[in-house]
């Protein structure tokens, strides 16, 4: 849904033409969108996919790919660059347990996107998230996560934006001078729900267990005294068969 998608845009690398949708048309490419920014879904992040057409190839983002360099010290991606797009996804935070967000740096090629929906009634957003005052009220967090399995990144002659990229970029032969994304959301997602037990329930469960310890120390003692008593009952026997409680009560006190 938008939301989720929204909340996971991928942030493009430089002049990064994206595939979006506008109703049941036919998709095309977007505009260019410029380095650093986070794209949502007016840059086609959540485009609506045309009926017939391959429901997991979902987003493209393509960008020059040259021997250019720049004199701008912020720039991050020049040239040759393996790493033009961040997924930013919200995470959950295990040594905190709290909801957090990062930023996945995406290789070129084909990269397989996982989803995991973690729904938890009493979820913590850690301070420290962009957008904690909006979210913290919020028990619903989706986590992204990246497989790649194409590394070259070539564009390819099936791209909404080949024709553009060729007009912008140039080409060398056949091959236009850029270098690409491919996003696939696996088609299916794990849901992982946190539940915990009423009040009452855990009252119980405290009594429960007291009983066991309370019933576990009566056991011990019970044992204890039938030891005893089979201590003494073993003593007295003893005493019998050496036959002193059968000698006269002179004898016996000598």
């Amino acid at each position: 849904n938008n939301q989720q998608q929204n909340n996971n845009a991928p942030s493009p690398g430089p002049a990064a033409p994206a595939a979006s949708e506008e109703g049941p048309d036919a998709p095309k490419c977007a505009d260019k969108v410029e380095c650093g920014v986070v794209m949502d879904g007016d840059d086609g992040v959540c485009a609506y996919v045309a009926p017939g057409s391959d429901p997991t190839d979902a987003l493209t983002i393509a960008w020059k790919d040259d021997g250019m360099t720049s004199n701008d010290p912020n720039a991050k991606c020049t040239g040759h660059c393996n790493f033009g797009v961040s997924l930013v996804t919200d995470y959950l935070d295990e040594p905190s347990k709290k909801i957090k967000q990062k930023k996945i740096r995406a290789h070129r090629g084909i990269v397989l996107l996982s989803l995991v929906e973690r729904h938890d009634p009493r979820m913590e957003w850690d301070s420290s998230h962009p957008d904690f005052a909006t979210k913290s009220g919020r028990f619903v967090v989706y986590e992204w996560g990246i497989t790649p399995v194409d590394i070259v990144g070539t564009i390819q002659s099936s791209n909404l934006c080949l024709s553009d990229l060729k007009a912008e970029y140039g080409q060398t032969g056949d091959d236009v001078n850029a270098k690409g994304i491919k996003f696939n959301p696996f088609p299916l997602y794990t849901k992982v729900t946190t539940t915990y037990p009423s009040p009452v329930m855990a009252y119980l469960a405290a009594v429960g267990g007291i009983a066991a310890t309370l019933g576990g120390m009566f056991g011990i003692v019970h044992t204890v005294h039938i030891e005893m008593l089979k201590r003494k009952d073993a003593v007295e026997s003893g005493l019998r068969q050496t036959g002193m409680f059968n000698k006269p009560p002179a004898e016996n006190a000598a």
